[in-house]
């Protein structure tokens, strides 16, 4: 029997031996309601699965395919698939390697209590194999994702010369992707795809028995086809693809996507491949001349950040979910799933959240990530905040992210220093007005500062902002911690 889960919905499925044996395919309740899932996440996720089950059985494979159905008793995954195999024996399970820890745990814990040889196969979710990270372990004693872009550019032959130096001489073109947005600026937005038959059967499921989750089931906006992601991602390189570099950092409250590719999602469950998404910008970018810039940027994104959470997440991430370097405990008011901290940059992401279930990289590091790290917020309370905000949330992306890099749970492990910032980068990358909520903001920045000196004077990337704060004067910097203390009193619960 071959078992496919939701994030298996790869346009091909060369490593499986599809003609050799039967698929099956479950939505399952309980994981929907493990955590409070954004509603467009749902949607997105069990649309998608029925519509490849479609195509499958449309090329002639038998498909056991299990809809949620509320009027039945609720059977855990383990039961549908244990009643689907009663039926249609079988000696082994055929599946992928399963990224998220506790799935993979409890699929094994099946096989092994029914008998069953568990088969798995490399994915094309991802074109880093576990034993290939491994390798970029061996040879550098540190995570710094910079050694392992490289690593990557020379073992995939991209953007290189022909004696395997990088393409415009540079690794990266970062520092030329950090502008804010001009004022005159045209936004090309996006264009949401019509809901397909699935979309609207699963969006009344969700509002009927998901009401409590975050979001609106209406006003659904992601492809859920292969062929509707092809043309997603079409539509990127030809709007947006040219000026996605500049200004992938700016913030903005016009658009809540600018120039980004919204790919992710797709990505994540594989309707679209890595593979086939860095050929078709490498083609696009040759053809249609993109900006080096641009076409570098993005291509990072993918061969470099993603493939390197994924890495890491596998290499210590049970490590990273225990971690709590800071010994943060505050917990989340519900202010922070309503939009209503005050704090202007905060709360528009929330809004936003609650309409899409999405943010680009830098409204989830340096406003929502920045925010919760300042407040000294639990890091399995952020963990789970993002995992119920963003329709792109997995476990392999969200652990690496928030434990290792946006909370500093693990002391400099992974990432050298917290990413921290007071309102005026805000108000730099973004069209913020000047208002109440930044001398709030800055309280919470230079508290941070003032509690974690200790730590920061030994950082020589941040030691001078002790030194900022020991000349500031004296009545600022007491009118500063007041209002800290009292938006902590207000927006979080301290449980320590």
């Amino acid at each position: 029997m071959i078992v496919l889960l939701g994030n298996m919905l790869f346009p091909r499925h060369e490593a499986l031996p599809l003609a050799e044996h039967d698929i099956f395919m479950a939505e399952d309740a309980q994981f929907c309601r493990r955590i409070r899932y954004h509603k467009h996440k749902i949607i997105l996720v069990l649309s998608a699965m029925r519509h490849h089950r479609d195509c499958l059985r449309s090329q002639g494979h038998v498909v056991h395919y299990w809809e949620i159905d509320e009027t039945s008793p609720a059977l855990s995954y383990e039961e549908k698939l244990s009643r689907t195999l009663a039926e249609h024996p079988s000696e082994a399970i055929h599946t992928y390697v399963v990224e998220d820890h506790a799935v993979r745990s409890r699929l094994e814990a099946f096989c092994n209590r029914e008998g069953l040889r568990l088969m798995t196969h490399e994915s094309p979710l991802f074109l880093t194999t576990q034993a290939q990270f491994q390798e970029y372990r061996k040879a550098y004693k540190r995570y710094v994702m910079v050694d392992f872009y490289k690593l990557q550019r020379r073992r995939l032959n991209i953007l290189l010369t022909e004696d395997g130096q990088p393409v415009g001489d540079r690794w990266s073109f970062d520092d030329q992707n950090r502008e804010s947005l001009p004022e005159d600026i045209a936004i090309p937005g996006i264009k949401p795809p019509q809901p397909t038959v699935h979309v609207q059967a699963v969006s009344s499921w969700v509002e009927a028995h998901l009401g409590d989750h975050p979001g609106q089931s209406h006003n659904f906006w992601l492809p859920v086809t292969r062929e509707g992601a092809v043309a997603w991602m079409d539509q990127f390189f030809q709007e947006r693809f040219a000026q996605f570099g500049p200004y992938e950092d700016a913030l903005s409250t016009r658009d809540p996507f600018l120039f980004h590719s919204v790919l992710s999602p797709l990505m994540n469950l594989g309707i679209l491949t890595p593979r086939e998404v860095v050929h078709a910008a490498l083609t696009y970018g040759e053809q249609h001349q993109i900006p080096l810039n641009c076409l570098e940027g993005f291509i990072r994104q993918i061969i470099g950040w993603r493939e390197y959470i994924r890495g890491v997440y596998h290499d210590r991430g049970e490590d990273q979910r225990q971690s709590n370097h800071l010994g943060h405990t505050r917990q989340l008011t519900p202010s922070w799933y309503e939009g209503t901290t005050g704090l202007d940059p905060v709360d528009q992401v929330i809004g936003r959240l609650q309409t899409r279930g999405w943010g680009h990289h830098i409204e989830r590091l340096m406003v929502m990530s920045n925010a919760m790290l300042l407040c000294e917020i639990h890091p399995q309370q952020v963990y789970r905040w993002f995992m119920e905000f963003f329709v792109d949330s997995a476990d392999w992306v969200m652990v690496p992210n928030v434990y290792g890099m946006g909370q500093f749970a693990e002391g400099g492990v992974m990432m050298t220093k917290p990413y921290i910032c007071g309102s005026n980068y805000l108000r730099k990358m973004g069209d913020y007005p000047q208002g109440d909520w930044c001398t709030i903001w800055d309280g919470l920045y230079w508290r941070f500062i003032h509690r974690q000196r200790e730590m920061i004077q030994k950082n020589p990337r941040m030691s001078v902002m002790v030194r900022s704060l020991e000349r500031m004067k004296p009545e600022k910097r007491d009118r500063l911690f007041d209002l800290a203390e009292q938006f902590l009193q207000t927006h979080t619960v301290n449980l320590a």
